[in-house]
C-alpha cells in the first residue's frame, strides 16, 4: 500500500503548520484560555477561512470532501500547536453524527453554516450516571403533537456555554440502558427550558452541564431513526478516537522536536 500523502494533503499540512507558526503561538493560546469563553471567535473564523470547519463534509452538502486522512492531518497540526478551539467536538464528532444520521435536508441546512464558521453545533450525550456507556441514557424524548418534549440533564458538554445548538441523545423507548430506543435531536441552546452551567477544565478548556426541562422541538429536529441512534453515536465515537490519537501524535512530535532543540543548546 502507498502511504505517501497526495499533493493536496501535503498542502493542507503545510498550510496548517504555517498558520500555527504565524498566528497561534503559546502566548495567544494562554490569553484565549483565560478569556470568559475559553475560545476565540477570531481563531474560529481563521480556521473557517482555511477550510477546516468544512473539511470532513461532502462537497454536495457544502463541505470540502475531506476524508479520514485529511482529518488526521488536521488533528496532528492542532496537537502540535495545542489549539484550544472545539474542532474535534464541533466538526469531527458532531459532524460525524450529521454525516451518518442526518437527512439530506438537514445537512443542507446545517453544513454550510458550520463550514462558514457561523454555527457552533456540539453534542450533548454524557449524563451523570452514564460514565462512558453510550447506551445509558436517562434523558427522555416524549412524542407530543407536532414534535417532541425533551427532559433530562447532560454533563461535560464541550463548549456547551458558547454553542449555538446541541445534538442531544434522548431515550424514546425502553429501559435506561437499552441499546434500542435512543434518538438524536437538534435543540437550540437558547430554547425555553434549556439551562447551562459553565465549568473550566484543568487544561483551560470549557465544558458545561446542560438541563432540558420540558423543552419542545419540532418533529423535523429528530436526526434519523428516533429509536436507533446508538449505532450512529458509536460510529462517531470511533472516528473521534482516531482523531484524538492523531492529535496525540502531533503533541508528541512537537515535544520531541522541542526536546532535541533544547539538548542541542544546553550546556552542563
Amino acid at each position: 500500500m502507498n502511504f505517501d500523502l497526495s499533493e493536496e494533503q501535503r498542502l493542507l499540512a503545510e498550510s496548517l503548520t504555517k498558520w500555527a507558526a504565524r498566528s497561534y503561538d503559546f502566548d495567544r493560546r494562554q490569553k484565549i484560555c483565560a478569556s470568559p469563553e475559553g475560545r476565540s471567535p477570531e481563531v474560529w473564523a481563521e480556521l473557517a477561512d482555511l477550510g477546516l470547519t468544512g473539511l470532513p463534509f461532502a462537497e454536495e452538502d457544502g463541505g470540502f470532501g475531506g476524508g479520514p486522512v485529511e482529518t488526521m492531518i488536521a488533528m496532528e497540526a492542532i496537537g502540535r500547536a495545542l489549539v484550544g478551539e472545539p474542532w474535534l467536538d464541533a466538526v469531527v464528532f458532531t459532524g460525524a453524527l450529521l454525516r451518518h444520521g442526518a437527512s439530506a435536508e438537514q445537512r443542507a441546512d446545517l453544513v454550510p453554516a458550520i463550514a462558514a464558521g457561523e454555527l457552533l453545533l456540539v453534542a450533548a450525550i454524557g449524563e451523570p450516571q452514564s460514565r462512558w456507556t453510550l447506551s445509558d441514557v436517562a434523558t427522555r424524548a416524549t412524542s407530543i403533537d407536532g414534535g417532541w418534549r425533551i427532559d433530562g440533564a447532560k454533563v461535560l458538554v464541550p463548549h456547551g456555554a458558547s454553542a449555538d445548538r446541541f445534538v442531544v441523545s434522548a431515550r424514546t423507548d425502553g429501559d435506561r440502558t437499552s441499546p434500542i430506543g435512543i434518538g438524536l435531536f437538534l435543540v437550540d441552546r437558547d430554547a425555553p427550558g434549556v439551562s447551562v452551567v459553565l465549568h473550566v477544565t484543568h487544561d483551560g478548556g470549557r465544558v458545561a452541564d446542560v438541563r432540558f426541562d420540558g423543552v419542545t422541538i419540532a418533529a423535523d429536529a429528530a436526526i434519523g431513526d428516533t429509536a436507533r441512534g446508538l449505532p450512529i453515536l458509536e460510529r462517531a465515537v470511533d472516528e473521534a478516537i482516531a482523531a484524538i490519537s492523531a492529535e496525540a501524535v502531533g503533541i508528541m512530535d512537537e515535544a520531541l522536536r522541542m526536546t532535541v532543540e533544547y539538548l542541542k543548546t544546553r550546556v552542563q
